[in-house]
């Protein structure tokens, strides 16, 4: 098989759910082509769902070193820093996604969920209403439940002082 046909098998066993089976199909590919960007981002994808973050962090080093101006490379390892406990480092990765893509909704989303861990919840709030003005609607879930709970503490306020 050539490079194309096992990257197309690797593609399909991701799709079917078969993630060990891809990595082995990615390696094969990198074996003969080490700079191999699609294996190296399928690769670091499967090492992201069976929850082998260093190793998906590695590939998505060499994957930025080659495509620096990716927005998903730098969201990716954002993911597997915050899986890592890496705080700050997943700040970093999805703030340069950000920059990369000012419309990225889920690294606006991710980041705040990162702030509001850390939390800095005026940071996470911004990011929060960023995502949900993009369209997030995990985000524009958690905004009605702000809203809703900075309301109940306003009333409650109001009572206390009457």
């Amino acid at each position: 098989m050539d490079i194309q046909q096992i990257l197309q098998k690797g593609q399909r066993q991701i799709k079917s759910d078969q993630y060990n089976h891809a990595v082995k199909s990615f390696t094969e590919v990198l074996e003969q082509d080490p700079e191999n960007l699609d294996a190296l981002i399928f690769r670091s994808g499967c090492y992201l769902k069976l929850e082998q973050y260093e190793k998906s962090i590695a590939d998505l080093d060499q994957a930025i070193a080659q495509a620096p101006n990716n927005p998903k490379l730098y969201y990716n390892r954002g993911s597997a820093q915050v899986n890592l406990k890496n705080f700050k480092k997943a700040i970093g990765d999805f703030t340069i996604a950000i920059k990369l893509d000012p419309d990225y909704e889920k690294a606006y989303y991710n980041r705040g969920s990162v702030y509001l861990n850390r939390n800095q919840r005026e940071k996470a709030v911004m990011d929060f209403i960023k995502a949900a003005k993009l369209g997030n609607e995990h985000a524009q879930v958690l905004i009605k439940h702000f809203e809703k709970r900075g309301r109940e503490i306003r009333n409650q306020d109001q009572e206390n002082h009457s």
